[in-house]
């Protein structure tokens, strides 16, 4: 069986308008499934000739295919010589399978090259569609937008090889105007006023980047129990100081988000599934190091000690003890900070306290509908929250999609009663408690008894 690969990538550069390369359509693809079903297919990854301007191009190559995934490295290449002035970003990479998002993990940025991953069950259907890679090359004198192949060679084609340089001049408007290129010029997390972090848009739960807390929010109360009763006077921050803002419930949470000002509001339920979902494709957040493989991580949640603590001052002390003290050593399964794909760290997702997201769901309810934890191999999506909006299809199609791997587990409550959504679990969860834990049964005015907290977004307004 012969699988024919290509990948488009445009370096989107200044709103440039360089001369543009003109590309392959879908239609002058072929596959040749001729061979008899009866034998062992051996997949053959084929390059097709790259569109280049002015000697320029990146040139991708598979590594290796390994452990339900490929290893794919590029490098930007002009006049037989790495460029290494020019710097690619996990944020500012998008990787698409026909008109479909795919899912890369592991992203590993050297400035003159970078790598990551796919799923291997996306390559298996690549004899159904094409990959495409865009992204924004981060040198604003640059004025190049390029096109590449991916290669299963160990090494990139030669420059004299299969370049073409396009006769006509005109630029193509489509290449390297997205708004989500707009959007990662504007948007500047670290002016929001304490500690946030950046979470890059995946195209399936989130088309832009936005910022998060890295902190659950916290007001002026070192107990974090104080404040709601006097929200007029409270602004909610992330600051690893204190214990988390709770003692709130889901309605004061949104107002305590938005009166930070334009662009902000608590976390919704894509946004959070966004950074969940980019944290479990991190290799780095697994006990074992091996994506899927094992339990991910959940944070504070052996109830040992039975309360929320504050974060540490430093990220490398991501543990507690028993006096809620930040340690560098512990139970790596209770370790309380995440690694997105950018290298930024967010604290307690899962664990330590519940958050609020913006997110409500009364009648329509994903079942089985009962006051008791349900794994999610045991629950079926409804029409208005099919599953994908409490775990990702990865998790689905890999078969990491249980609490034995430390995704944490499902309780709705009866329809008809509740629907706010809580994630992450809390202190005292435990094998309840994972990124991907989700409670409906309480209703947006329940302040869930000094166990919930909440943390906010922020996007770049429209203008």
């Amino acid at each position: 069986m012969k699988i024919i690969i290509f990948l488009g990538f445009a370096l989107a550069l200044s709103c440039s308008n360089g001369p543009q390369a003109t590309v392959s359509s879908a239609n002058e693809t072929s596959i040749d499934s001729s061979s008899d079903p009866n034998d062992e297919p051996e997949d053959e990854i084929i390059a097709i000739p790259p569109t280049v301007i002015k000697g320029s191009y990146l040139a991708c190559h598979v590594l290796e295919i390994k452990d339900k995934s490929a290893q794919i490295s590029c490098s930007i290449v002009s006049d037989s010589q790495v460029v290494e002035n020019l710097e690619i970003r996990s944020s500012d990479l998008i990787v698409k399978h026909g008109i479909n998002t795919v899912y890369i993990t592991d992203f590993s940025n050297n400035i003159s090259n970078f790598s990551f991953k796919v799923l291997t069950s996306v390559l298996d259907a690549l004899s159904v569609g094409l990959i495409s890679i865009a992204g924004i090359a981060l040198d604003p004198g640059a004025q190049a937008r390029l096109r590449t192949v991916l290669s299963n060679e160990t090494s990139p084609a030669p420059i004299d090889q299969n370049i073409v340089v396009p006769e006509s001049s005109e630029p193509d408007p489509s290449i390297g105007q997205d708004e989500n290129a707009q959007n990662a010029t504007e948007l500047n997390c670290s002016t929001l006023g304490g500690a946030w972090v950046r979470v890059p848009a995946d195209g399936i739960y989130v088309e832009q980047d936005f910022c998060v807390m890295k902190y659950e929010a916290k007001c002026s109360d070192p107990d974090g129990v104080g404040c709601t009763a006097n929200m007029a006077n409270e602004t909610a921050q992330s600051t690893a100081d204190f214990k988390p803002w709770i003692d709130i419930n889901q309605n004061q949470a949104i107002s305590a988000c938005t009166a930070l000002g334009t662009g902000f509001k608590l976390i919704s339920n894509p946004e959070y599934m966004a950074i969940a979902t980019n944290i479990a494709g991190n290799s780095n957040n697994w006990e074992s190091g091996i994506i899927g493989d094992g339990m991910l991580i959940r944070g504070h949640s052996d109830n040992n000690p039975g309360e929320a603590c504050e974060a540490a001052s430093s990220d490398t002390e991501a543990y507690v003890d028993l006096t809620c003290s930040g340690t560098n050593l512990g139970d790596n399964l209770q370790r309380r900070t995440y690694f997105l794909s950018n290298g930024q760290v967010i604290w307690d997702l899962s664990g330590n306290v519940w958050e609020w997201v913006d997110y409500i769901n009364i009648d329509d309810k994903p079942s089985p509908s009962l006051i008791a934890w349900t794994p999610y191999t045991d629950i079926l999506g409804s029409n208005s929250m099919p599953l994908s909006l409490l775990i990702p299809e990865v998790a689905i199609n890999l078969g990491w999609n249980d609490a034995t791997q430390g995704i944490g587990n499902y309780l709705s409550g009866d329809n008809g009663f509740g629907g706010a959504l809580r994630r992450g679990g809390v202190w005292a969860t435990n094998s309840d408690a994972g990124l991907f834990s989700a409670l409906l049964s309480d209703a947006p005015d329940f302040s869930n008894n000094g166990h919930g907290g909440f943390r906010c977004s922020y996007s770049t307004p429209e203008n």
